[in-house]
């Protein structure tokens, strides 16, 4: 059951992410831009698969801002995908996220990046179970701050 945490930047996603966090259960990550950068098409060869996997593995490790080199996640990403075939950028970005939970030690992933608030309908038509809790901040209180 991931959670998706949404809403208008300076909304105060990312201290509700860092709250839900502190839960022994829940795995919060980087604001990795899945839905508005990295998803472009729906199905991808074995190394398209493999590079993105790769990419979400170096945003999530090195952080958005840091170095996006896929080279030293790599390998990792191969072992992660195996030989499957057919694989869609939404399938590949499942895979990572709740392999990264689990390699965290904790079973629910939670994802938070104020622009998802434009792709719901494609997270709840491709995550089933995911809550998503959208934040809600009064317009001259983002101005001010």
């Amino acid at each position: 059951m991931p959670i998706f945490i949404t809403g208008n930047s300076r909304s105060g996603t990312t201290m509700m992410s860092r709250i839900l966090g502190n839960h022994e259960e829940v795995f919060s990550f980087q604001e990795l831009h899945f839905f508005d950068e990295q998803l472009q098409s729906k199905e991808i060869t074995n190394e398209g698969a493999i590079k993105l996997y790769a990419k979400l593995c170096s945003i999530q490790r090195n952080g958005y801002f840091g170095n996006h080199s896929t080279e030293p996640f790599y390998e990792e990403a191969k072992n992660a995908l195996g030989e499957l075939n057919d694989f869609s950028e939404i399938e590949v970005y499942k895979k990572f996220i709740f392999d990264e939970t689990k390699r965290n030690h904790k079973s629910i992933p939670c994802k938070q990046t104020p622009q998802n608030i434009f792709s719901l309908n494609e997270i709840l038509a491709n995550f089933n179970d995911a809550r998503v809790v959208v934040m809600v901040r009064d317009p001259r209180e983002v101005l001010l701050s």
